[in-house]
C-alpha cells in the first residue's frame, strides 16, 4: 500500500520545485553552468507528460553519452506563451495539436512537427465515500456528496479544455461552476485531487498510471475524450531533432508511452 503522506509530499515538491517554476531564465543559467563537454537540449513539455517523458529521457541519455535533455514542465498554454515571446527552447511537446500550429502562425520557426501521442481524460477521486459508477456518473457532479471538483485551467491546459467539453456536453458546466477549483496545470490539479482537498476531479490517464500514484483512489476513463498531443523541433540543432526522432520512432519510447496510457 502506498503511503499517502509520501505521495502527497511528492506532489507538493513537484508543484513547488518542478516545471511549474522552472523558467526559461533558470534553464539558461543551467546551460551557462555547463562546461562545454555536454550538449544540452531544452524541452518544454506539457505537465501531463512528466512521468512518461522522464523515463524516455533516461533511456535516451543512456545511449547518448555527452547529450543531456533538460525538460521544463508546465501547462501547454503557458509554455506556448513563453515560446511566442522569445523563450529559447529546442523542442516543444504540447498536450494538444493546436499549440504548435498557433506558434507557426505567429512566426515561430517550426523545423519539424508531428503528433507524438494520444492521451485520455479520466475522472479521479481519493475519497473513499465517492463511488465512480459509470451508470451514475452523470448525476454525481450535481450531488450533495460532491462539493468541490478539480479541473485544469481550460484556457491553458488541454486536459482542462477536454474536461470542460465533457461537462458542457452534459449541460453541467454552468450549473456546477461554483464547485470548480481551477488548477494552473495538470500537476496542480492532481495535487488537489490526490491530497483530498477536493472531492473529485479530472486529470490525464498518464497521471493515474504513474508508479508514484498507482493504488491511490479510484478513477474512471472517459474514453470518448481523448487528447491528441503534438510536438515540434524549434531550431536546427541536430541534437534536438535526434531526441524528437527518438520520441517518435524508437520502440523503447513508444513502449514507455503505452505503459503510461498513451496511444
Amino acid at each position: 500500500m502506498i503511503n499517502k503522506y509520501t505521495v502527497h509530499l511528492f506532489w507538493v515538491v513537484l508543484f513547488m520545485f518542478g516545471g511549474c517554476v522552472d523558467t526559461p531564465e533558470l534553464q539558461q543559467n543551467k546551460r551557462a553552468e555547463n562546461d562545454g563537454s555536454t550538449a544540452v537540449v531544452s524541452v518544454a513539455a506539457a505537465a501531463s507528460t512528466r512521468f512518461a517523458l522522464d523515463e524516455i529521457i533516461a533511456e535516451f541519455e543512456k545511449e547518448n553519452v555527452g547529450l543531456r535533455i533538460e525538460p521544463v514542465y508546465n501547462a501547454s498554454g503557458k509554455l506556448t506563451a513563453q515560446i511566442e515571446f522569445g523563450a529559447s527552447y529546442d523542442v516543444f511537446l504540447s498536450a494538444d495539436m493546436a499549440k504548435c500550429e498557433y506558434l507557426r502562425q505567429k512566426g515561430v520557426p517550426i523545423i519539424k512537427e508531428s503528433q507524438y501521442a494520444e492521451g485520455a481524460l479520466v475522472v479521479w477521486t481519493a475519497k473513499d465515500n465517492i463511488e465512480l459508477n459509470e451508470d451514475r456518473l452523470d448525476s454525481l457532479w450535481t450531488s450533495k456528496m460532491v462539493k468541490s471538483i478539480a479541473i485544469a485551467d481550460p484556457v491553458t491546459a488541454p486536459y482542462g479544455s477536454a474536461a470542460k467539453s465533457y461537462l458542457t456536453n452534459l449541460n453541467l458546466y454552468n450549473k456546477i461552476e461554483n464547485k470548480l477549483r481551477i488548477g494552473s496545470s495538470i500537476a496542480q490539479t492532481t495535487q488537489y485531487i490526490e491530497s483530498g482537498s477536493v472531492d473529485i476531479g479530472f486529470t490525464a490517464k498518464s497521471v493515474v498510471l504513474a508508479e508514484q500514484l498507482k493504488g491511490v483512489g479510484k478513477w474512471f476513463e472517459l474514453s470518448e475524450y481523448t487528447v491528441k498531443q503534438g510536438g515540434a523541433v524549434l531550431n536546427d540543432k541536430i541534437e534536438a531533432e535526434k531526441f524528437f526522432t527518438f520520441l517518435l520512432e524508437d520502440p523503447r519510447a513508444r513502449e514507455i508511452l503505452n505503459s503510461h496510457g498513451y496511444k
